[in-house]
């Protein structure tokens, strides 16, 4: 960090889940679906490194993946897990549960979802653009909120891109640059992303850093 810089007022250190089947297969996926014994090794890896990193609270999604890897991290470090809704990974329509995500069907239904991001319209049951888009502004706005300094969140690709590509946003207001940065952001699992906190500003540090898995 540069000399003479402004106070960093929060560090959070953000982790995707370890590995699951779907992330294999590049499918559609709910709350329920568990870590492979890929994922789990993975989570140990971070939950090693997670030794070294000095943080006050671990927060996770209450998805299982997430919470198995915030399990493992939980072992290594003595600290309690707190489970918040606020991080889960964006909920698709559960008709497409099990889906590729580059079937025809799914991919004109998320153009259509995008389109129509400012009018709260569903396709079913799932989140909305606009939903999914003020619950990551009450993310960020939940851990500014936060008592601590420095916090450990496990959450999810697709969610964490999307919070990445609002930091780095010129303008709150125009949505086209963020949606640009979000398709090409690229995370993998239990990498780490750091955002600082300073002048009442969000700033990404770090994004998907995976050296412990070799």
């Amino acid at each position: 960090m540069e000399r003479n810089s402004p106070k960093v007022d929060k560090i959070v250190f953000f982790v995707r889940h370890g590995q699951t089947e779907a992330n294999i297969a590049d499918t559609i996926q709910g709350l329920d679906d568990p870590l492979t014994a890929h994922g789990e090794m993975q989570a140990e890896r971070i939950a090693e490194r997670a030794q070294n990193i000095e943080f006050e609270t671990l927060i996770a999604s209450d998805a299982v993946r997430a919470q198995q890897t915030a399990r493992a991290i939980a072992r290594v470090t003595s600290k309690a897990i707190e489970s918040s809704e606020l991080f889960r990974e964006i909920r698709r329509p559960s008709a497409f549960f099990g889906t590729p995500r580059l079937t025809n069907e799914f991919q004109e239904f998320d153009q259509e979802w995008w389109k129509h991001r400012s009018e709260d319209w569903h396709h079913s049951d799932e989140e909305s653009a606009l939903d999914f888009l003020e619950r990551g502004q009450r993310a960020l706005e939940y851990l500014a909120n936060r008592p601590e300094r420095s916090l450990l969140v496990v959450t999810h690709g697709y969610f964490l891109r999307a919070l990445a590509a609002r930091v780095l946003s010129a303008s709150e207001d125009d949505i086209e640059p963020m949606l640009r940065i979000l398709k090409n952001l690229i995370g993998d699992n239990t990498g780490i992303t750091i955002f600082l906190r300073k002048e009442n500003t969000w700033r990404l540090l770090t994004w998907n850093d995976h050296a412990h898995l070799g």
